[in-house]
């Protein structure tokens, strides 16, 4: 992607160049990150399995927008679960089975992630029954 660059610039290599190629690097990272966030591209989904009693869930390390969430049922159904608010939910909620999630970002050793939270919390175990939609982050070139 760099010699392309170069190319349409006209310019032979790095040694010749005002531009390295990790500025030209730096500049198409941004490029692609502005247009992966605008455009419906990068979809996919993830899925984990509830716990009971476990308000809180990992999500993928290159989430960047969650577009919906399913919880499936042990009958087979799928139940839509809604976007909240971290500051609507109530504390004192027993559990239940979810209506709704939201998104807080937390610090573990020193790296900074998000979290998918469930409300109510769920009060009984499932395998592989949370599945999460999501827009990915562009990798790095």
């Amino acid at each position: 992607m760099v010699t392309a660059v170069r190319d349409v610039y006209g310019e032979d290599t790095a040694g010749t160049s005002h531009v390295s190629d990790a500025q030209i690097l730096r500049f198409l990272n941004v490029a692609q990150r502005e247009l992966c966030s605008t455009a419906p591209i990068l979809l996919t989904s993830a899925t984990a399995s509830t716990v009971a009693s476990q308000e809180a869930y990992s999500i993928p390390g290159d989430y960047s927008k969650i577009y919906s969430v399913f919880l499936y049922t042990s009958g087979g159904t799928q139940q839509k679960l809604w976007p909240m608010r971290m500051q609507d939910r109530d504390p004192t909620q027993s559990t239940g089975t979810p209506t709704n999630y939201y998104v807080w970002g937390i610090n573990v050793s020193g790296s900074n992630s998000f979290q998918l939270s469930l409300n109510p919390i769920p009060s009984a175990s499932g395998s592989s029954d949370l599945r999460i939609f999501y827009k990915q982050i562009p990798a790095d070139m």
